[in-house]
């Protein structure tokens, strides 16, 4: 083999590993100004599920591109998340909101569910399954 080629060949392996690594993984937006806190103090919300979109929470609001983080983690209090889903059915007409009471040192994840010609959204707090905010189907 060309040693050129090969060299060429390793160089592509290297990047392609680098944007894997890079894009990859548990990214968390924190959304709260000031040095990152410890666990038991903030709030954790999951939004890795690949049917459900983050387009907003609070007062961010991307219109027609979702968040790339996978969890998000935030101050407790009153937030607001702005949510889209999409499957091999299709995308949702419009997004729905949901607004809950984040607790300290808690974990939630968002969670979604389609029907026909409907869908619905809530969040659950993870440590008991607790529907913090909208309808579970």
């Amino acid at each position: 083999m060309d040693k050129m080629f090969v060299r060429w060949a390793i160089l592509g392996l290297c990047v392609v590993m680098v944007t894997i690594v890079s894009c990859g993984g548990g990214k968390t937006l924190v959304f709260y100004d000031g040095e990152q806190r410890p666990q038991h103090e903030v709030a954790i919300i999951d939004v890795s599920n690949p049917r459900v979109y983050v387009m907003g929470i609070d007062t961010l609001d991307r219109k027609y591109q979702a968040l790339s983080a996978k969890f998000i983690e935030v101050l407790p209090g009153k937030h607001k998340l702005k949510v889209a889903y999409k499957s091999w059915k299709g995308r949702a007409a419009s997004p729905i909101e949901l607004e809950f009471q984040a607790k300290a040192g808690h974990n939630y994840i968002v969670k979604a569910a389609a029907g026909f010609r409907q869908w619905s959204a809530w969040i659950e707090d993870k440590s008991n399954g607790t529907v913090v905010a909208g309808i579970r189907k």
